[in-house]
């Protein structure tokens, strides 16, 4: 059965001797590597600190570590936010546990250096099965492997899943064209695995059966029905097993309008702005001179009805854009299908994230570039051969602009990569690309703080702070930082007791009550509880004396975030200074029994038990868990730790709190 009439088949492939196919792929292969061989500097900037070193689960290769992976969140046990890619988190417990990379950089960028090199051969594979000329593959696989775009997927640790979910989709069509043929059951199963590669690794790699389904319809012109059963059974399997992974998991957290700012526009409003981006994308590809890590609110404006002339100048380049490439599916998908192909191709590996069709968690991101570029390349790589013809003078002439093209695009990539290597640098760039987003200059900030211990930039960092409030005055998560600097900056200017025990003099007591009038607006609108916040406000408190309010703000963080034992010894601490001496030895004793280990949390509780009974036998010098006084202690504590289980909605672990409450105070002293 044809689509649209007479089969059409395959050309016959041109006799290309396999050893100057992989000379090719060596010479690409090598050029790509020295253009991100500086990325192996880059630290875990961004999302990956908290992604693989603050992630747990992903430090030791257990069976219960793998099933947690497999079922649970992207996000979990940090948050929650709706995305299921157990691929790709397996792939960071690969690095950390097994490769042994643990928190050390270099592993990583080498195993995502290495996907690239993949997509690149799987890209010049499949330039060269639809159009069956050896420069069009070259030169698409430089361009996807050379273009600065790709560096956020690549030189970010955490765009791994874009590499995982491309190399998926390109694997499965190319699997895909090798099971029309006879003996295709081997390549069904490289199908199969393929897109589960795809579907598991990020949810765009969804998009392999509908580039399938374009593919028949364009090239051969006929359907191929148990590739497409092999493809939507993977898929119904991923969608069954995402389902139960948000079922039985907590609900995840909206998408945040400082993210993508389209939630909060109208269903017009944002559609037209999502032609907008689809066109400053098209452009980036064209032009990559400047990229940023972060296009949102409120670098990426929503466009208003009626719209002004300088708003729409993206979505008019979107539209032109689509209406040529409709205009080229009707015109030339008879005469030049390869290029007709990879058009098609560009548009649907778009469509994921595009925020027509669905919102996704990011108004614009590069990374969402790295699978439709494979289209991009393949159609810019066949129009120049096109253009080149066969005349020497003129193919001599496309190829001296191709190769200085590429030369410019492995050069960006170079710098580029300077620019991911560490946060300070991320950030700076950020802001300079995208001076107009409330993020960039709060990530900034946060950036200038983390790196300079000894505060000397704080004022920096308020400065930035400020700058994210003027653009968007409800920013919660800017107000958090804002007030801790403001303490910090307080903290700069008070003076210190021969202890090193610090005194709110007049200029640090403004600053504190500043960072407490902040913090305090920032309660007002924080909705989804953030721990951070109380923790912020608590130590405001205490530095202006005030350890009532304190000690409330610090039990709040306390319950947002149970599982950390820093937030019981922030409330400890503050019991320390009302003089409230058991139950702060009961908060430090919680602590313990979340890391038992930790020679600070022993060390706090000792000098509280010296305070507590100076005579007694509580504490000699080390802790006495047999000590009638500690074991009442560990007794109360056990029970508040159940107590803050439930009250999170942590049921399995206040369940297991109560077992050990009740050992504790049933076990008779030795």
């Amino acid at each position: 059965m044809a689509w649209g009439g007479r089969p059409i088949a395959l050309r016959a492939p041109a006799r290309i001797p396999a050893l100057r196919h992989l000379s090719a792929l060596a010479a690409l292969s090598s050029a790509v590597a020295l253009a991100y061989a500086n990325s192996f500097d880059g630290a875990f900037v961004v999302d990956s600190g908290s992604l693989i070193v603050e992630n747990p689960v992903i430090h030791a290769a257990t069976w219960s570590h793998v099933r947690f992976l497999l079922t649970r969140d992207y996000w979990q046990p940090m948050a929650t936010d709706g995305l299921y890619r157990p691929i790709t988190t397996l792939s960071y417990l690969t690095n950390y546990a097994v490769l042994g990379n643990a928190d050390r950089p270099p592993g990583y960028h080498a195993v995502n250096l290495l996907l690239h090199l993949v997509c690149i051969g799987l890209a010049y594979a499949l330039t060269w099965d639809v159009g069956r000329r050896l420069w069009p593959a070259i030169a698409a696989a430089a361009l996807l492997g050379l273009h600065p775009v790709a560096t956020e997927a690549v030189t970010y640790i955490v765009g791994r899943a874009d590499l995982l979910a491309a190399a998926g989709v390109l694997g499965g069509l190319l699997c895909h064209i090798r099971s029309t043929g006879r003996g295709g059951g081997p390549w069904r199963l490289g199908l199969a695995a393929a897109a589960a590669t795809a579907a598991f690794s990020k949810e765009n790699g969804l998009v392999l059966l509908p580039i399938l389904l374009a593919y028949d319809a364009i090239v051969v012109r006929r359907p191929f029905w148990r590739d497409y059963g092999v493809v939507l059974t993977v898929v119904a399997a991923y969608l069954a097993a995402r389902w139960y992974v948000q079922s039985v998991g907590p609900p995840a957290a909206e998408i945040s309008p400082v993210d993508n700012p389209l939630v909060e526009g109208g269903f017009w409003a944002a559609r037209l702005t999502a032609f907008s981006v689809i066109g400053r994308q098209l452009w980036l590809l064209l032009f990559p001179t400047t990229l940023s890590a972060d296009y949102s609110y409120r670098q990426i404006p929503v466009i208003g009805w009626p719209p002004e002339p300088g708003e729409v100048w993206g979505a008019a380049v979107a539209v032109l854009a689509l209406v040529a490439i409709a205009w080229a599916v009707v015109r030339m998908r008879g005469a030049w299908p390869a290029l007709v192909f990879f058009l098609v191709f560009y548009v649907l590996a778009l469509l994921p994230t595009a925020n027509l069709l669905v919102l996704v968690g990011s108004i614009m991101a590069d990374r969402f570039l790295y699978l439709p570029m494979v289209g991009f390349a393949g159609s810019v790589a066949l129009i120049a051969d096109r253009a080149a013809g066969s005349d020497g003078r003129r193919r001599a002439v496309v190829s001296v602009v191709g190769l200085l093209a590429l030369l410019a695009c492995g050069w960006r990539t170079s710098l580029r990569n300077r620019d991911w290597a560490t946060e300070l640098t991320v950030w700076s760039s950020t802001v300079r690309a995208s001076p107009r987003s409330a993020k960039a200059h709060k990530g900034y900030a946060v950036a200038l703080n983390a790196s300079d211990p000894a505060h000397a930039r704080v004022d920096e960092a308020i400065a930035e702070e400020q700058r994210a409030l003027a653009i968007r005055p409800d920013y919660v998560l800017a107000m958090v930082d804002l007030g801790s600097y403001y303490v910090i900056k307080g903290d700069t200017l008070a003076a210190r007791k021969p202890g090193g025990e610090l005194v709110a003099t007049m200029p640090a007591s403004i600053w504190y009550v500043w960072g407490g009038d902040v913090l305090e607006r920032a309660r007002a609108l924080d909705r989804g509880g953030n721990p951070e916040l109380y923790n912020n406000l608590a130590l405001a408190y205490a530095r202006l004396e005030r350890f009532d309010l304190a000690l409330e703000a610090s039990r709040q963080a306390r319950r947002l975030d149970p599982h950390n034992p820093s937030r019981y010894v922030d409330v400890s601490a503050v019991l320390c200074n009302l003089a409230r001496w058991e139950d702060a030895a009961i908060a430090l004793l919680e602590a313990l029994a979340i890391r038992p280990d930790d020679p600070d949390i022993m060390s706090r509780l000792v000098e509280v038990y010296r305070r507590l009974d100076a005579t007694g036998g509580a504490a000699r010098g080390r802790l006495d868990l047999n000590d009638p006084v500690v074991r009442r202690h560990r007794c109360a504590a056990y029970r508040e730790l159940a107590e803050t289980y439930a009250q999170a909605g942590d049921f399995d672990a206040a369940a297991d709190a109560r077992r050990r409450a009740e050992a504790a105070c049933t076990t008779p002293a030795p």
